[in-house]
């Protein structure tokens, strides 16, 4: 701590007192500065630590260390590392773990690189060259749907007679929830469950309102307030970081060169981080689909586009709110209103 006397101007101090109180303020700049810098480094670092890539890069060095010519070759260096480098322990400490953070940190800009269009493949959007194994797939899909469209009309006829068990309740709402994770259409099926979780819940808006949901959404988005944003934000890079640890689960299964059961890990990595994109998925598809419930008419607003009088309607007004947003339209019979005939819902 520097005394009150070396915080006054000290030029008037005879000099040796005057060097004193100058290197003792130096010693506190520097002592504040390493402080601050070792404050954002562990802040830096407690980030560092919760990303996929450092998880992939640590586990492939304790996997390479646990070889047994690799931990005595690991040791030997340990043991002979003041002799041969010149540098204090400390500062060689900071430089590693500087090229650590480095390493992690270009990692993760490459793995954003890819992130779009693996989230795209693993959606479903297959290349053309294994058409035949996505028409499997896709096929596997609409077999599923059969069954359980007639197993939904079985139990909604019991429940139309009172027959309805609590067992049989308990199904009707879970086979509900699983028809509800595929589009209604055949034509809109993917051969992922995670393609078709998001592709319903694209379609549903257009089923219910009207409303594309591809061709719609970046107009509704920029009238969304700043909560619903916030949740969709936070749901969809919920989605993201699950793509983001499958890449990495996946990317790991090179470390099979030190040892076999790397393969496991990363299998297991591949399956757990599959189910979190799933659950993500379902989250954002929740909210897609409840945002256009809650916010349609903030779209009829600001377009000044008249409203449907009735439920009956809402469909219809909504496919010329689409095609006028895509096409436009200038047809002479469409009449704008007035923003104070349409009261969005907020």
């Amino acid at each position: 701590m520097v005394s009150a006397v070396c915080r006054d101007d000290h030029s008037t101090l005879p000099d040796a007192q005057g060097k004193a109180c100058a290197q003792a303020l130096r010693e506190s700049d520097v002592g504040k500065f390493f402080e601050a810098l070792g404050g954002k480094l562990g802040d830096t670092w407690s980030q560092v630590f919760r990303k996929p890539a450092f998880f992939f890069w640590t586990g492939g060095l304790l996997l390479w260390a646990l070889q047994g010519s690799n931990r005595q070759r690991l040791e030997s260096w340990a043991a002979n590392l003041p002799l041969t480098v010149h540098v204090p322990i400390p500062i060689a400490g900071f430089l590693v773990l500087f090229v650590g953070f480095l390493v992690v940190e270009a990692s993760e800009s490459l793995a954003k690189v890819v992130e779009l269009p693996l989230t795209r493949l693993l959606e479903g959007y297959w290349p053309r060259q294994i058409d035949r194994l996505r028409a499997l797939r896709v096929l596997r899909w609409n077999t599923l749907h059969s069954k359980r469209e007639g197993r939904f009309q079985k139990l909604q006829k019991k429940l139309g007679d009172g027959t309805l068990s609590f067992r049989d309740r308990e199904d009707l709402t879970q086979v509900d929830k699983e028809l509800r994770s595929l589009p209604s259409n055949s034509s809109d099926r993917m051969p992922t469950r995670f393609g078709n979780l998001l592709r319903a819940a694209e379609r549903r808006p257009l089923e219910k309102y009207g409303l594309d949901a591809v061709i719609c959404w970046p107009r509704l988005w920029l009238l969304l307030p700043d909560g619903a944003k916030n949740e969709l934000v936070q749901a969809r890079s919920s989605v993201n970081e699950g793509v983001d640890v499958w890449f990495w689960s996946l990317l790991f299964m090179v470390w099979t060169v030190w040892t076999w059961w790397a393969c496991i890990i990363s299998l297991a990595g591949l399956f757990l981080a599959y189910r979190w994109i799933v659950r993500a998925a379902e989250v954002f598809g929740d909210l897609l689909e409840s945002t256009f419930d809650v916010h349609r008419a903030a779209l009829y607003s600001a377009l000044r586009w008249p409203p449907p009088a009735n439920a009956s309607e809402e469909r219809a007004a909504g496919e010329k709110v689409t095609q006028y947003l895509w096409r436009g339209s200038d047809d002479r019979r469409t009449r704008f209103t007035t923003r104070e005939e349409i009261q969005p819902t907020r």
